[in-house]
């Protein structure tokens, strides 16, 4: 049977008392019951009780010097039998008047957590590259399992044993499982956890939104100047060439010396139109040539 031991950051009371000194509980297991005064004592031994009864599936226990509480009744519905007793086994019922507080409170944060699961993707990848997207999904993955799913649960673990007020010990002397938590510090503890990561959250979240505002800006500054940059460039190509127009001697010099390669025309073409133009040429030197012959006749 396991033995328990006292937490060593808290003061626990003088377990034995008076009512209990002729009961030799030194060293007695951890065996809750809950007396008539709605108090939970450590054992049946440190209550005081001196005789036990079952009922159904639980214990009675009577004549409990430790309990200021009266002596209650309970009748047996099989034979009509009328039990007297001072103390149940196991803890007193706590009360819980605002649980349905709590799983509203607890639900709507569920509710908002998973809410918020597409738009945390959605502005993850809008404030990244776009051959960036598929490898920013990879790191966040990574991170999320480096930070989170691996760590989360020995911090959370670290954080509910703090609040073990009450550890039992197996027969060899180790640890065991923890017998009381202290339910407000657990909570405190969680929620300072939970407040410290939510806000570290929205930094990031607010960070990355700030980089996105900027680099959009500076990207619609600099767009208008490109255009006009190019617009500028285009203007001068323009201007920098002669404007070729019918009827005019730019056009028959164009149309004399291989105008036809400007229509468009094909190199076999062209070659003709040069053989063309070289037998013009021809003809005009053996007129040349007649002329001279007719003046020295």
């Amino acid at each position: 049977m396991p033995n328990v031991t006292r937490s060593p950051n808290l003061v626990f009371g003088d377990l034995e008392r008076s009512c209990n000194a002729h009961c030799n509980c030194s060293g007695v297991d951890y065996n809750p019951l809950c007396g008539t005064d709605n108090l939970t004592y450590y054992s049946p031994c440190i209550a005081g009780c001196a005789e036990v009864r079952r009922y159904e599936k639980t214990k009675l226990y009577t004549q409990c010097t430790c309990v200021n509480g009266p002596t209650l009744h309970m009748t047996a519905e099989s034979n009509d039998t009328v039990y007297d007793y001072m103390g149940k086994r196991d803890p007193c019922d706590a009360d819980c008047g605002l649980v349905f507080v709590y799983a509203g409170a607890i639900f709507i944060a569920l509710f908002f957590t998973f809410l918020l699961v597409v738009p945390a993707l959605t502005a993850m990848l809008r404030s990244l590259e776009e051959d960036i997207k598929s490898t920013g999904i990879g790191v966040n993955y990574v991170l999320m399992r480096i930070f989170g799913t691996i760590p989360g649960p020995i911090v959370f673990g670290h954080l509910i044993d703090r609040s073990c007020i009450l550890w039992q010990t197996t027969c060899s002397g180790g640890t065991g499982a923890c017998a009381i938590y202290e339910n407000g510090e657990m909570g405190v503890n969680l929620f300072r956890v939970m407040i410290v990561v939510k806000s570290a959250a929205i930094m990031f979240f607010f960070c990355a939104s700030l980089s996105t505002k900027a680099e959009a800006s500076r990207k619609s500054i600099l767009k208008p100047s490109v255009m006009r940059t190019h617009s500028c460039t285009i203007r001068h190509s323009m201007d920098t060439v002669e404007p070729v127009s019918g009827g005019t001697a730019l056009d028959g010099e164009a149309g004399d010396h291989g105008g036809t390669k400007d229509r468009g025309d094909s190199p076999d073409d062209l070659a003709n139109g040069d053989r063309v133009d070289d037998g013009d040429h021809g003809d005009d030197r053996d007129d040349k040539l007649l002329n001279e012959d007719d003046n020295r006749n």
